[in-house]
């Protein structure tokens, strides 16, 4: 890559994590919703949206490690759509960790410090849900046709 391209690049990345830091406030407000419980559905749409925009965002822009992150948090979330029921106080836990990994991989690059970010843990807890839940979805869908 020339220099420019570089440039540009930089420029890329920067303008994603100003826009991922925005949507955050939008995952968080949407994270107090779903603890209330009055509108899950729209709550868990919203923060679906977050984790999509950031997923496909970072990919774009070079961030493989948020972007694989991210993608595992909306896998969990898509499940959680289709069937707004399974959302526990675990889950809903496991939805606010995540938020805060966002917000701290987010910030630490923007102020272009190279922190170390290990979400192996979180990773596994989320991909246990997906699995716990994947049965249940499908369950249910047969239910209700």
């Amino acid at each position: 890559m020339s220099d420019d391209d570089n440039v540009f690049f930089a420029e890329l990345q920067s303008e994603f994590l100003t826009e991922a830091a925005f949507l955050l406030e939008t995952y968080e407000e949407s994270m107090l919703g779903l603890e209330s419980g009055n509108n899950r559905q729209e709550d868990l749409a919203q923060i679906f949206r977050v984790a999509h925009s950031i997923k496909g965002g970072a990919a774009a822009v070079g961030l493989a490690d948020l972007g694989k992150f991210a993608h595992v948090a909306e896998d969990l979330l898509s499940l959680l759509r289709v069937d707004p029921s399974l959302v526990n106080s675990e889950v809903i836990s496991l939805l606010l960790q995540s938020g805060d990994q966002f917000k701290f991989r987010i910030t630490s690059l923007q102020k272009g410090e190279e922190l170390p970010w290990d979400t192996t843990e979180l990773v596994t807890q989320l991909k246990f849900w997906i699995t716990q839940f994947n049965g249940k979805v499908e369950d249910n869908a047969d239910t209700k046709v």
